[in-house]
């Protein structure tokens, strides 16, 4: 009985290694795979323009996709943001615009949430990002180019807002795009 509880012993290991090399390559049948493509607003990371916001006229949706653009739809009349000063970097024009997306985690899982800005103007003008988990509480110390994650549970918002620097523009425009990235938390 020993002999025969011993070779058992030494046969499973065995067994196991061979298992485990048993093929080095590998084709299995096709899968289906199948996904609605639809809206920012229907999105499992939904993008929408934060309604309340005062400024909610520079974000427009167009085929479903969302787009910020400042123009003259805002109050008064203006129509672009004051020239920069090369001379004195601290008088160069900066406006913050809080809360003008939400941003819904409409999946079943906590993700973790990036948002992150990129700038294509040029003369030291650029495109910042802030956010917040609550609306009304963004500050202007939230901005950056680049943030780092954040824990959005299933159902819950993230309240994203855009700066804008003119660095050292006499003339042109700021141009720039925001870049949402998410995985499981």
């Amino acid at each position: 009985m020993r002999f025969v509880v011993l070779v058992l012993a030494l046969a499973f290991p065995a067994a196991g290694v061979l298992a485990a090399d048993a093929f080095n390559r590998a084709e299995a049948a096709p899968r289906a795979i199948g996904v609605e493509v639809v809206g920012d607003a229907a999105a499992y990371l939904s993008i929408a323009a934060y309604a309340p916001n005062p400024h909610a006229c520079v974000v427009t949706t167009s085929g479903g996709i969302i787009a910020i653009a400042f123009s003259d739809c805002m109050s008064g009349g203006g129509t672009g943001m004051n020239p920069g000063s090369d001379a004195d970097a601290g008088n160069r024009t900066t406006y913050w615009f809080h809360d003008l997306l939400v941003v819904t985690n409409k999946g079943t899982k906590p993700i973790l949430v990036w948002v992150n800005a990129t700038t294509t103007s040029a003369g030291g003008s650029a495109v910042t990002v802030g956010r917040h988990a609550d609306p009304g509480q963004m500050t202007t110390g939230l901005y950056s180019a680049s943030s780092g994650a954040m824990s959005l549970a299933a159902g819950h918002d993230l309240f994203v807002g855009v700066g804008l620097h003119g660095g050292s523009l006499a003339g042109g425009s700021v141009t720039g795009a925001l870049r949402f990235t998410a995985r499981l938390d």
